[in-house]
């Protein structure tokens, strides 16, 4: 196996250059770089990461908690953060929590062990988890899609989301509106949408009302059931806000099924932009999460700390509105 010894007497060049081609640090002529590339293609060699970091402490490995990776959203959201971590000269390990406080801990000891240099987590917690949590964290941590108090977060302009989604159904004539939320004791960032939704519906005089789905169960029975219940609880409803593309996709799926033409009967606006939002019938009109300006605005959080600069407490992304068919 080779040796970064073995790089630096192919390339001719020292063992300093060949580590700051490796770490991205340092001054090297592009001759050089160069030299030490093709070196290491010849040579077949890779650096070992885990070595590094047990000699140094750390690695230029940012550590990523997510909720899931079965709904496309978060999906799409690890994509754009390794893509990012990428371009900063960092790796990412990721890891899927399970439910509650203990869930989160487990995920955060797993990254703690891996010698992450700091982590990105995306998951919704009271104020008062997040405040048992941080206590032992011991890293940089900067929370994506959730705002956390202690540390800095990155979000979405839920709000701008909301209001656009709903003042959206109204310039299309919408007068009886139903939204679905995520959990709303969960008291989330994303829940600004909801609020945006039922403050303008109150200020436009349009009849509404909000139903609470399970978050966690995308799509199946569960969400069935309450979209059924929707639908017959509702026989008015001209418009439904959802709050994710997942659960917008289950109302056109039923609506058309019980024979609702879309958008004549009624109209639809999901919330992500997910992939599949453009390729489903009708296509959803959606609102459209920023999902690589939230990872690399989260990403350059982290670096930022790793280097003990300060970032912001609160990045708020714009979000915007994708007309298509189903309005």
């Amino acid at each position: 196996m080779s040796t970064i010894k073995d790089v630096a007497r192919c390339a001719g060049v020292s063992i300093a250059t060949v580590s700051r081609v490796l770490n991205k640090k340092g001054a090297v002529s592009p001759e050089a770089e160069n030299a030490v590339t093709l070196a290491m293609q010849k040579l077949d060699y890779h650096p070992n990461h885990m070595a590094r970091a047990l000699v140094k402490g750390r690695n230029n490995t940012i550590g990523v908690i997510l909720p899931s990776f079965n709904n496309p959203f978060w999906s799409e959201i690890a994509q754009e953060i390794e893509k990012s971590a990428k371009e900063e000269g960092y790796h990412v390990l990721f890891s899927i929590a399970g439910e509650g406080e203990k869930g989160m801990d487990e995920s955060i000891s797993y990254l703690r062990a891996s010698q992450v240099c700091g982590i990105i987590q995306t998951f919704s917690a009271s104020q008062e988890v997040w405040s048992a949590i941080l206590k032992h964290v011991g890293l940089p941590l900067v929370a994506l899609i959730s705002d956390v108090k202690e540390v800095p977060s990155v979000v979405s302009d839920d709000t701008q989301g909301g209001l656009l989604a709903t003042r959206h159904l109204i310039a299309k004539g919408c007068k009886n509106l139903v939204h679905i939320s995520g959990d709303l004791k969960l008291q989330k960032h994303a829940d600004d949408r909801s609020f945006a939704f039922i403050e303008e519906c109150r200020k436009r005089g349009v009849a509404y009302r909000v139903y609470e789905s399970c978050p966690e169960k995308l799509g199946l029975e569960d969400n069935l059931d309450l979209i059924n219940r929707i639908f017959y609880e509702n026989p008015q409803m001209d418009g439904i806000f959802a709050s994710n593309d997942i659960m917008a996709t289950q109302c056109i799926s039923y609506a058309r099924s019980q024979g609702f033409r879309i958008p004549d009967d009624i109209r639809i606006v999901g919330y992500d932009d997910i992939s599949i939002s453009a390729l489903i019938y009708p296509p959803l009109t959606t609102v459209r999460q920023n999902y690589a300006q939230l990872s690399k605005t989260a990403v350059r959080a982290i670096v930022d700390m790793v280097h003990e600069k300060t970032p912001k407490p609160l990045e708020v992304v714009p979000v915007e509105l994708i007309e298509r068919k189903t309005t």
